[in-house]
């Protein structure tokens, strides 16, 4: 599909290196979700724009570095455009989407242990093996009426060994390495985003400013700012935890959540954020800008307004 140079929202993004990142939006022009799909993904490379338009509404974006660079751009309903070393294809989920007994729409998408996994709706997770994308969801996936299954908006994990999944109304699950392993919840509210650290030690948060964290004396809730709102997303770099929110951009240092100075107008917001060689990047939903450690960059969009 082409679609005309127009105004964008920015959905997520990856960083594949310091000089590369993967942005997926979507034009303003085509409403909501429900009245027309269509997604423009664009590539950051040196400070030059690239764009190349899908059909399908993407939802998420992951990396693999190895055996070959590639990208996947993961479709809400399955669909999925992959770039892999400048080669572009697509690929499907089957079991993902609403129409024809499937299990629901997807949400996030991470690289874990150099393979991507998928969670969604009525606790689908799939994992992206050699032969395809497979079910990775025994436990958390209700197959005999999969509704009544909580989603999954967020997958994280320190190794394939150790993977976190969290949801709707306080939904955790654990693998390790073995099995699925349900979790009492430390609240009941939605939880939105998970970013594990290290083996056993892991943030998640949610509505309402949630924001907990997992380590050697298990669950500890941490006080956030009432001007929070929602946490979106979560992601460590240089030794800090970043919270994105519809609040703004926070950070904590192990001690106290405050409100993240970089100077930039209009402050991020961010939805998605993303690390890799050096740079954090935040999707904000009509803004963009990344932080090397010393220094916080607007990145001017050339469809977007400043």
């Amino acid at each position: 599909m082409t679609i005309e140079l127009a105004e964008v929202k920015f959905i997520d993004g990856a960083v594949f290196s310091r000089r590369f990142t993967t942005i997926v939006a979507r034009p303003l022009a085509l409403g909501d979700y429900d009245e027309y799909s269509g997604t423009r993904i664009f590539a950051f490379d040196d400070n030059e724009w690239y764009h190349e338009d899908v059909d399908f509404d993407v939802i998420a974006v992951c990396d693999v570095r190895q055996p070959v660079g590639t990208t996947y751009c993961i479709g809400r309903d399955g669909s999925i455009y992959v770039n892999r070393d400048g080669e572009t294809s697509t690929e499907r989920i089957p079991d993902a989407g609403i129409k024809g007994g499937r299990f629901g729409y997807l949400s996030e998408a991470r690289n874990i242990g150099g393979r991507v996994y998928v969670c969604g709706d009525s606790g689908q997770i799939y994992r992206r093996d050699d032969a395809g994308w497979v079910h990775f969801d025994t436990g958390p996936l209700h197959r005999a009426d999969p509704f009544e299954r909580l989603g999954l908006m967020s997958i994280d994990g320190t190794s394939e060994q150790d993977i976190w999944a969290v949801g709707d109304k306080g939904t955790i699950w654990h693998f390790d390495g073995v099995q699925w392993l349900k979790i009492a919840p430390p609240s009941p509210l939605h939880l939105n985003a998970v970013r594990c650290i290290s083996p056993g030690k892991f943030y998640i948060g949610g509505n309402d400013g949630t924001l907990i964290e997992w380590g050697a004396d298990g669950w500890k809730p941490i006080p956030t700012p009432k001007e929070i709102g929602n946490v979106e997303c979560l992601e460590y770099f240089h030794d800090k935890l970043y919270i994105g929110s519809n609040g703004g951009l926070f950070e904590y240092d192990g001690k106290k959540v405050k409100l993240t100075v970089t100077g930039i107008k209009p402050p991020p917001a961010p939805l998605k954020m993303d690390a890799n060689d050096g740079v954090m990047w935040c999707f904000s939903n009509r803004h963009l800008c990344f932080y090397d450690g010393d220094k916080w960059t607007y990145v001017k969009h050339p469809d977007n307004p400043e």
